[in-house]
């Protein structure tokens, strides 16, 4: 083995574990809101099963990783829209924090200045 591939294995092995951990803690998570609330949280239920996927294969299937790029994009880019009320009006249903909901103290606090020690 040569010293570059040697590197680039424990990148990515490394990868991989931290893959696993946060797999791992993200379903606890999932199991225990689902637990409390009574109902399922599709997209993380979804973002779940994609990198157990992914974790499983080892990185195999290219596809794969592609498909969770774009699925993350997708996710990212909606929370945006719902930031700036684009999936709808503040108090809609599946709108969850518009920026409507900013209460007055938070405008004033974070517009005050402060001194870096």
């Amino acid at each position: 083995m040569t010293g570059s591939f040697a590197g680039s294995m424990m990148e990515k092995r490394g990868a991989f574990t931290a893959l696993a951990i946060a797999v791992v803690i993200q379903s606890a998570w999932l199991i225990l809101m689902t637990a409390e609330h009574h109902h399922v949280i599709f997209s993380t239920a979804l973002f779940d099963v994609l990198f157990g996927a992914l974790l499983i294969t080892g990185g195999r299937f290219r596809w794969l990783a592609a498909v969770l790029r774009i699925a993350i994009g997708v996710n990212f880019g909606l929370a945006v829209a719902d930031r700036f009320g684009l999936l709808g009006a503040y108090g809609s249903p599946g709108v969850s924090w518009a920026i409507g909901r900013i209460s007055s103290s938070t405008r004033v606090r974070s517009t005050r200045s402060y001194r870096l020690v």
